[in-house]
């Protein structure tokens, strides 16, 4: 069980998610998305020299881009047992959409919150984490802006539609 503080826990309950009496809620699964693309730099970056290199304490230059991405993600799910040891843990190392390493592709915040679904915790570690968290506010407004929209159409047709699509 992870204990939630009160004021999360209030948040959480006037956004529709409920915790127990104790304020506890429950993981069960956890989802490990690492986007390295080790030995590839991104389009947009400048490398600084000197620069840190080290991927959750394993340099991936060490060793064939494989491997060190394996080892990254095994040292990761390590790191996230101690604090939930029963979680089921389900790994995910340079996902792609097709064979080819040649190109970054920019996920979309909203299509990752439409696939997890909620409850769910994100942690960012990355070059503008910021950003993203600010993004993924506004995304989350919409969704449940829409999320009303469908309830109040149900309501008044008895079918649920996708307002979104007209």
């Amino acid at each position: 069980m992870v204990t939630v503080p009160k004021d999360m826990a209030k948040a959480l309950n006037e956004g529709g998610y409920f915790l127990d009496d104790d304020d506890e809620m429950k993981t069960v699964s956890v989802a490990l998305v690492l986007c390295l693309n080790v030995g590839v730099d991104p389009p947009d970056v400048v490398k600084t020299s000197p620069c840190a290199r080290l991927e959750c304490w394993i340099d991936p230059l060490a060793q064939s881009p494989q491997k060190a991405l394996e080892a990254i993600g095994k040292n990761l799910q390590t790191q996230y047992e101690r604090w939930q040891p029963r979680a089921r843990y389900k790994q995910t190392l340079d996902p792609t959409v097709e064979e080819s390493y040649t190109q970054y592709i920019p996920l979309s915040i909203y299509d990752l919150q439409t696939w997890m679904g909620s409850p769910s915790i994100y942690v960012y570690d990355c070059s503008h984490a910021g950003i993203i968290v600010e993004l993924f506010k506004t995304f989350s407004i919409q969704r449940d802006q829409e999320a009303a929209v469908c309830a109040t159409e149900y309501k008044q047709t008895g079918a649920w539609t996708d307002s979104r699509h007209g």
